[in-house]
């Protein structure tokens, strides 16, 4: 419990001294690309210690939940059914793949309404922010803008943190296909009018990239084969006819919703370091951001939904109480956690068998008080 109490309440008290006046704006993210597991709980859950903390302490706290499900759909999870008939929607916004179960109206969307469900199982109040709602109403408008009248900056600080193949087509600005609907993540911008917030791009066709999800490249004549190539497109950045990469868009919203605290895997170190970076060069002040151990499977491998080698939360509903959960991601934040199937049942047992030992020596302490109080009062009578 000390573990709990120590880091919750040095990040509580940074936030508030942060914001001592107004309103508490926190968040997290998580990208919809497949069924969620123990580590996008854990996020959530974690967020939601400090903003219970933070709302005891008398403070009002918007605790904002967003779903990347603009982002491009690049590889099809192992543990989801009908993968065969997703091959088509690869490149494509997550909101536009269709549901597997056929449950609801998108993928993107049955990730979300099953992370939303045990958001409510274990009694969260956040607000589900979707990216394609933000972005196509205009909510990032004027922000974007910012972006655009600073994008060589920004562009550039972005693009030397990717490789040397990448950053050759590299943009902080992707265009939505109006031929494919497709992310167009590889172009080259030749425009830009920050004012109006509209840019000029265009494809070029003899330029070599990775292809995503593979280990090999393939040039982009091939990979946009159904794209216009090589000739100049004039576009909005704006209500969603654009997106921002992802170091830029973590930045972008953070701006938009004048964020104070954010927590993030200890793999987007590099990416928290550049979002820093962006905050300066628009000469805003960043949120507070706090890094937490990855979730390893039982070889070792960091756990995601996209390759779907992660145990469902399902399988941590069944296998782990409520409590073992809570416990077990607010001691220890920083620290790398492998989730091993058989041995769940036996870190419940230990829970249960810890807090009631904890509980009987507090009961035999309190039991001990009147009679050490009555002999140190005897001590100094004598």
């Amino acid at each position: 419990m000390e573990k709990i109490m120590k880091w919750r309440n040095n990040i509580s008290t940074k936030i508030i001294e942060r914001n001592p006046q107004n309103v508490i704006n926190i968040q997290a993210g998580f990208g919809p690309t497949g069924l969620p597991h123990i580590g996008t709980l854990c996020e959530v859950l974690r967020t939601n210690i400090i903003n219970k903390y933070l709302i005891k302490s008398g403070h009002k706290v918007n605790f904002f939940l967003i779903s990347d499900d603009l982002d491009p759909f690049r590889k099809i999870p192992s543990n989801i059914p009908e993968t065969d008939k997703l091959s088509p929607f690869l490149g494509k916004p997550i909101c536009m793949v269709p549901d597997p179960f056929h449950e609801v109206n998108s993928f993107a969307e049955m990730a979300e309404y099953r992370l939303m469900e045990l958001v409510k199982d274990y009694d969260i109040e956040c607000q589900l922010i979707k990216n394609s709602d933000a972005y196509r109403g205009g909510f990032y408008n004027e922000t974007i803008k910012l972006f655009l009248e600073k994008y060589d900056k920004i562009n550039k600080l972005c693009r030397i943190s990717t490789g040397e193949i990448r950053q050759r087509t590299y943009s902080i600005i992707m265009p939505f296909s109006t031929i494919t609907g497709n992310v167009l993540e590889h172009i080259n911008i030749t425009k830009i009018d920050h004012q109006r917030g509209e840019i000029t791009y265009f494809i070029p066709s003899d330029e070599v990239v990775n292809k995503p999800g593979f280990e090999y490249g393939v040039s982009l004549a091939e990979l946009y084969k159904d794209e216009i190539l090589d000739r100049e497109i004039k576009v909005s950045a704006l209500n969603g006819e654009c997106k921002l990469q992802w170091k830029a868009d973590w930045a972008m919203r953070q701006l938009a919703r004048s964020i104070d605290f954010e927590m993030h895997g200890e793999d987007l170190r590099t990416s928290a370091s550049v979002a820093v970076k962006i905050a300066e060069i628009l000469n805003y002040k960043p949120p507070i951001l706090y890094p937490y151990g990855l979730f390893l499977d039982d070889k070792g491998k960091k756990i995601s939904k996209s390759k779907g080698n992660g145990f469902s939360l399902e399988d941590a509903r069944l296998l782990l109480s409520h409590t073992a959960i809570n416990k077990f991601l607010s001691t220890t934040p920083n620290a790398l956690v492998a989730f091993i199937l058989p041995c769940l049942p036996i870190l419940t047992i230990w829970l249960i068998i810890t807090t009631k030992i904890q509980l009987a020596i507090t009961r035999w302490l309190v039991f001990l008080l009147p009679f050490t109080l009555l002999a140190k009062q005897q001590q100094e009578y004598f």
